[in-house]
């Protein structure tokens, strides 16, 4: 009987949590990994969207805040 994967494991083995065709399982894949939160990413019969996290857009982080902030206040209005 084939050993059942175990998290904990993960400390030791990076790959203990792989699983193929997902590219978020275990260590992820480069491309899931580089990806933008707005694009899908497609690994074997698996299609999910981007990692998280802000969209790239050569922005800085105090731009991205002003942004958000002029968003808000527009809303209020």
């Amino acid at each position: 009987m084939a050993e059942k994967r175990n998290p904990a494991k993960q400390q030791g083995d990076p790959h203990e949590l792989d699983v193929e065709g997902d590219p978020r399982g275990g260590v992820q894949s480069e491309e899931y990994r580089t990806s933008d939160p707005r694009e899908l990413v497609t690994e074997g019969d698996t299609t999910i969207g981007g990692a998280g996290g802000a969209p790239q857009e050569g922005k800085s982080v105090e731009e991205r805040r002003a942004d958000s902030e002029r968003w808000r206040r527009e809303r209020e209005t």
